[in-house]
């Protein structure tokens, strides 16, 4: 309940106390300096008495019914409360759910990545050691053909 609905039901209360209380004082007032006789003063207790219960339970019908009223209002409060919590939950997990498949796909386009560049340097090292092998049986090849050259020079000199 909020402060202002705590604060109708305690001035309600505090009208009903003193409603009563004021009721019965000056009901005893009035019987005790009323000139009567015993019996006629006892007729006027129970009249007055019948009267204040009377006045008593309206009041109290009264209160109940403000207390009554009260409560639905908060009632409906704490449902209209509910609803919203519970849409709003529901958008946050809808969130989170975007957010998730999203860095799904994040992460999947990274492994993605992440196996097409493994793939190129495993073919970058083959095309190397391919191309490095090239080299060393060419630079064989020349240094063959150089010795080859230098034999065949020195020995036509060796003719000269």
């Amino acid at each position: 309940m909020g402060t202002d609905q705590n604060t109708e039901v305690s001035s309600a209360l505090n009208f009903l106390k003193g409603f009563i209380f004021g009721s019965l004082a000056g009901a005893g007032f009035a019987l005790l300096f009323a000139p009567k006789s015993g019996k006629e003063l006892r007729e006027d207790i129970k009249k007055k008495s019948s009267e204040l219960k009377e006045e008593a339970d309206v009041a109290l019908s009264d209160f109940q019914k403000k207390a009554n009223a009260i409560i639905e209002e908060g009632k409906k409060a704490a449902d209209t409360l509910l609803k919203e919590a519970e849409a709003k939950l529901a958008d946050a997990k809808k969130k989170a759910s975007q957010v998730l498949e999203s860095g799904a796909k994040v992460v999947e386009k990274v492994g993605d990545a992440v196996e097409k560049a493994t793939e190129t340097v495993e073919s970058g090292k083959e095309t190397v050691t391919s191309k490095k092998q090239k080299v060393k049986d060419a630079v064989k090849a020349a240094v063959k053909a150089f010795d080859d050259e230098k034999k065949s020079v020195l020995k036509e000199d060796e003719k000269a």
